[in-house]
C-alpha cells in the first residue's frame, strides 16, 4: 500500500501540492517546509563537494612541488574554489532565511529596519548598483532580517547566480583550462540558471516585466555559453533539460555531475 502525500495548501494562489516540494508548482510561491528539506539535502552535497576541494587542493600542493611551471594554473583552480565557497555560503546563509520565513515574526523593530533598509536598496536599484546590492543583502541577510520581504528581492538573487556563473568562466578562460571537480559545480550552476522559469516568477509577481526580460537575457548568454563553451548542441541541451529533473522538478545533481564528468574537458 502506497504512502499518503501529505498535502500543504499554498499561501499565494491556494492550490494543493506536496508538502515536501520547495515551491508551488502552479505559481511558484515558496513553501518553508519543502524548501528547508531541499536545503539540507544541497547543503549535504556541497559538504562533499568541498571535502573533494580540499583533496585536490592537497594534491595540488604535491604537484607544485614537482613542477613548478604549473603554479599559476593551479592557483587559478584554487582561487576559484575559494569563490564558490564564499558564493555558497552567502547562498545558503540566505536560503536558511527564505526557507524558515515563517518562523520570524515581523517585529516592529524589523518594520523598522525594513523601512530604512528597503529605501537604500530601492536607491541602489534604481541606479543599476546591482552589485552593491548583492553586497549589502548578504551581509542584511547574515544579521537574520527578512530580507526576502524586499520586491526585488528574487531578481537580485538570480542576478547574483549570474554573475557568478561568469566569474567562474573567467577563471576557465584564463587558466586554459577545466578541473573535473570545478566543473562539476560550474555545469550544474549554469543549468540550474539556465532552467529558471521567468514566466511562472512574473506570474507570481517574484518578477515584474523588466526584471523577467533582462533574466532572459543572462539566460541567452549562458546558453551560448552552454553551446560554445561546453560544446552541447542543441539537441543534447533539451534532451539533457528532459532526463535531469529529480522528483521536484528541479535541476538534478547527480545527473549534472555525469554530465561535468563527460565534458568539462571540453570548456573553451
Amino acid at each position: 500500500m502506497e504512502q499518503e502525500i501529505k498535502k500543504i495548501k499554498c499561501p499565494n494562489c491556494g492550490a494543493d501540492h506536496d508538502i515536501h516540494l520547495p515551491k508551488c508548482p502552479y505559481c511558484g510561491f515558496m513553501n518553508p517546509e519543502g524548501a528547508e528539506e531541499k536545503y539540507l539535502k544541497d547543503l549535504e552535497k556541497t559538504r562533499q563537494e568541498l571535502d573533494q576541494v580540499d583533496e585536490l587542493a592537497a594534491e595540488n600542493v604535491k604537484d607544485e612541488v614537482k613542477d613548478s611551471a604549473k603554479k599559476l594554473g593551479k592557483r587559478l583552480i584554487l582561487a576559484g574554489m575559494i569563490l564558490i565557497l564564499l558564493g555558497g555560503i552567502a547562498y545558503f546563509a540566505t536560503r536558511m532565511d527564505a526557507c524558515h520565513r515563517s518562523r520570524y515574526e515581523l517585529t516592529e523593530e524589523e518594520m523598522k529596519w525594513q523601512h530604512e533598509a528597503f529605501q537604500k536598496l530601492d536607491e541602489l536599484y534604481e541606479s543599476g548598483s546591482y552589485p552593491e546590492v548583492v553586497e549589502r543583502l548578504n551581509t542584511y541577510s547574515g544579521q537574520n532580517h527578512r530580507v526576502w520581504d524586499w520586491k526585488h528581492y528574487e531578481f537580485i538573487y538570480w542576478y547574483s547566480n549570474y554573475q557568478q556563473i561568469r566569474e567562474l568562466l573567467q577563471m576557465v578562460e584564463e587558466d586554459g583550462k577545466c578541473d573535473e571537480t570545478f566543473g562539476q559545480i560550474l555545469v550544474r550552476e549554469m543549468f540550474e540558471f539556465y532552467d529558471f522559469d521567468t514566466e511562472k516568477a512574473k506570474g507570481s509577481g517574484a518578477l515584474d516585466e523588466k526584471e523577467a526580460a533582462l533574466i532572459v537575457g543572462y539566460q541567452k548568454d549562458v546558453e551560448e555559453a552552454i553551446h560554445e563553451r561546453l560544446g552541447f548542441s542543441d539537441d543534447q541541451l533539451q534532451a539533457f533539460l528532459q532526463e535531469a529533473r529529480d522528483e521536484y522538478g528541479y535541476i538534478d545533481n547527480k545527473k549534472c555531475e555525469q554530465i561535468a564528468k563527460e565534458y568539462y574537458q571540453q570548456f573553451k
